[in-house]
């Protein structure tokens, strides 16, 4: 459950634990794994079984029945290639999962983040807003002592205005983004999000991304895959 000390990692969980589209990803690599020894075992024998209404004469003599089992196997190495086309399709299947798991971290992760920021944002405006609170107080009774002017108070009276205006901005955006992470975590739109307690950050290596990219992007891996796959299907063909 997601409590007020609740964190990234544990949204994270949250989401992976109730995301359909991670769930329907999952249990489609499953599916394809369970293909694997399916596509590899010989073809179930089939059995005949026959009963004559009237004897037959036969050259071993007269019969009112007969049965017969028969078992086909495949050409030499087919069922390995059909093991390996299955196998590639999986593991195709796998990193598609792994895709759609990172899409959704990611939804949440971003989602997280910029209510976190509106948030303290808002937090801090109110701060401010008190503050200058304090001000105009302050200014008043030193404009009844006539030791400030009457505009030192109009002027504290504009900028609590302006973020008045603000605090209530800011409330507006965050409805989309709370609607936006209980979307990422399989929850109804208007379920209350609880203010953040952290907000994740790391260290990006902007060199070395493109590389990173590229060995770690599993929307690739999974193109490779299938490729592997449709090779084996071609000698399979021939």
């Amino acid at each position: 459950m997601i409590s007020a000390e609740s964190t990234v990692s544990d949204y994270v969980q949250y989401a992976a634990l109730n995301n359909p589209e991670l769930s329907a990803a999952f249990n489609r690599w499953k599916a394809d794994i369970q293909q694997i020894p399916q596509v590899t075992a010989l073809p179930d024998p089939k059995f005949t079984y026959q009963y004559y209404i009237q004897r037959v004469e036969t050259r071993t003599g007269s019969q009112r029945q007969a049965f017969s089992v028969a078992q086909t196997f495949p050409w030499l190495g087919k069922l390995k290639l059909r093991g390996q086309a299955a196998a590639q399709a999986a593991n195709a299947s796998y990193q598609r999962f792994r895709q759609a798991e990172l899409k959704v971290f990611y939804q949440v992760k971003d989602a997280y983040s910029e209510y976190y920021y509106l948030a303290k944002a808002v937090e801090i405006t109110k701060q401010n807003a008190k503050l200058l609170e304090h001000i105009e107080t302050i200014a008043r009774i030193r404009y009844k002592t006539a030791a400030a002017g009457h505009p030192d108070i109009i002027r504290v009276q504009v900028e609590l205005g302006k973020l008045a205006d603000q605090i209530s901005t800011l409330g507006e955006l965050l409805a989309p983004v709370a609607a936006r992470l209980n979307a990422a975590l399989n929850r109804p739109i208007d379920t209350p999000v609880i203010t953040p307690n952290e907000l994740a950050a790391g260290d990006i290596d902007l060199a070395g991304l493109d590389a990173l990219l590229v060995k770690n992007n599993p929307e690739l891996a999974a193109l490779d895959r299938q490729i592997a796959a449709e090779k084996i299907k071609i000698e399979l063909a021939k």
